[in-house]
């Protein structure tokens, strides 16, 4: 649970989903699928998954990428929500929350890391890209 909530705890949310037996199916079968970049912005955005420290902390399906100490974002683009359900999946949000997640969640795993403009925006389409 720390992994998601850091010390807020009165802020994990979850979303339940239900699915016909058929669909969770298909569900589970695309979830067993390493997502790959869609777009050169995109695969620029992997480069700098694996050139940060993203690496050292995440995992992602058919990457690198296989830390286990915050979550598997194996089909981020698929999410609804980010930083433990505070935020709706967006660009802007997703953008706001790499550029500075303490500011947006106070106490949780991930340090700011510094990254310029167009390391996030790259990241941004990778990350949502991964569906």
């Amino acid at each position: 649970c720390a992994e998601y909530c850091g010390i807020q705890h009165a802020h994990m949310r979850m979303n339940v989903l239900v699915y016909t037996p058929q669909e969770f199916q298909a569900w589970v079968a695309r979830q067993q699928v390493p997502a790959q970049p869609t777009t050169e912005l995109a695969q620029q955005g992997a480069e700098v998954f694996a050139q940060n420290a993203c690496v050292g902390c995440h995992a992602i399906q058919g990457t690198i990428a296989q830390a286990r100490v915050g979550p598997d974002l194996s089909h981020f683009g698929s999410r609804t929500t980010l930083a433990s359900g505070i935020l709706q999946n967006t660009p802007e949000n997703l953008a706001e929350w790499l550029r500075d997640p303490q500011a947006v969640k106070p106490g949780n795993k991930m340090p700011t890391l510094n990254l310029r403009p167009s390391e996030v925006e790259a990241l941004v389409e990778y990350l949502h890209s991964l569906k």
